[in-house]
């Protein structure tokens, strides 16, 4: 059985707790939430997409609002960390050097300096750190990989990534719309897209990104249109924003136009997943409903009962992630494309 401490009751650690408790093999032992209040079982929680969460009675859960009870506590294995970007530095290295084991949600951490000291933590330490970016291990993301890497539709010519949001008022303290927190919709929306788009593709060539910022809703870049210039490669374009009003749903979309077939998943959509291929009628491929936050969840699970290295959504690729979006961040503040070494 492992044992798991369980940091930030959120929306996002209400879904990590969901998948948890799917699981027979582990254990959440301990939760812990500065916040009292999200220590009960509440069923207003907020967030930006419909993920079920299963939250049964955890009367029996020892619950703290001090972190340092989970990093202390001997018979805990894996820190979850569903804590604002701001605080995964800190409380990354706090747990590896408690020798335990790290699943950090996204984005790794404010900047590149934070990301490298995780990643120092965690190997100086002998523990195993992942981030999760979840589009990794969503379907209709492996669809459009196995899609690329077949060349079952030729080559790919060109590629849009979109990801938008309502603003999110909903964190403790306003923390998302303020980027000294790391709350910036290049860095935790977009980021996304860019780890997908570097997954998918591998590291472009040149840059060239344009943002704006709301001041209504923080100072940070609160909507970025990056495009990805590949050698020999697809047209790929990157959007991403927190700037959309009114009641306009949460999106995120990417369409894939290929030499033979054109495939679009948007998840306002149902089914969410087409295919249209030349001289043929649209096709809705079948797709398993499967939880993705659930199978990446399970697979560092696997990681760690078999001692394997991460191998997907890797510390390193994670950083990867970050530095694009400071590349991007660079070419808006100059206005100019910047050349990837």
């Amino acid at each position: 059985m492992i044992n798991i401490g369980l940091i930030g009751f959120g929306f996002i650690g209400r879904i990590h707790y969901s998948c948890y408790s799917n699981l027979s093999k582990v254990k959440i032992f301990s939760i812990c939430d500065e916040d009292i209040e999200r220590l009960k079982n509440r069923k207003d929680i907020q967030g930006n997409i419909n993920i079920e969460q299963n939250i049964a009675d955890f009367s029996s859960i020892k619950k703290t609002t001090i972190p340092d009870e989970i990093f202390k506590d001997p018979q805990i294995q894996i820190v979850d960390l569903c804590i604002p970007t701001f605080l995964h530095c800190k409380y990354t290295i706090k747990a590896a050097e408690s020798g335990k084991h790290v699943f950090c949600e996204k984005p790794m951490a404010r900047n590149i300096k934070e990301a490298q000291k995780m990643i120092d933590a965690c190997k100086s330490n002998g523990t195993k750190l992942m981030i999760g970016h979840v589009l990794r291990f969503w379907m209709e993301y492996l669809f459009l990989k196995n899609a690329i890497q077949s060349v079952r539709y030729g080559n790919l010519i060109s590629i849009v990534f979109t990801r938008l949001s309502p603003t999110p008022k909903w964190s403790k303290n306003n923390w998302f719309l303020n980027s000294k927190l790391g709350g910036e919709a290049i860095l935790d929306l977009h980021i996304h897209d860019v780890d997908a788009a570097l997954w998918l593709l591998g590291k472009p060539k040149l840059i060239f990104a344009q943002g704006k910022i709301k001041k209504s809703i923080g100072k940070g870049i609160n909507y970025v249109v990056a495009n990805y210039l590949y050698e020999n490669g697809p047209a790929c374009t990157l959007e991403g924003g927190w700037i959309i009003e009114g009641n306009f749903p949460f999106t995120m979309e990417f369409l894939a136009t290929f030499e033979n077939a054109t495939i679009l998943y948007d998840s306002r959509n149902k089914p969410t997943l087409c295919v249209y291929e030349k001289d043929k009628q649209p096709v809705y491929p079948n797709i398993p409903v499967e939880n993705a936050y659930q199978k990446e969840i399970e697979y560092f699970l696997n990681c760690i009962e078999k001692n394997k290295n991460v191998e997907e959504s890797t510390p390193e690729t994670s950083l990867e992630a970050l530095k694009f979006v400071y590349y991007e961040k660079f070419s808006i503040k100059k206005g100019k494309t910047i050349k990837i070494k």
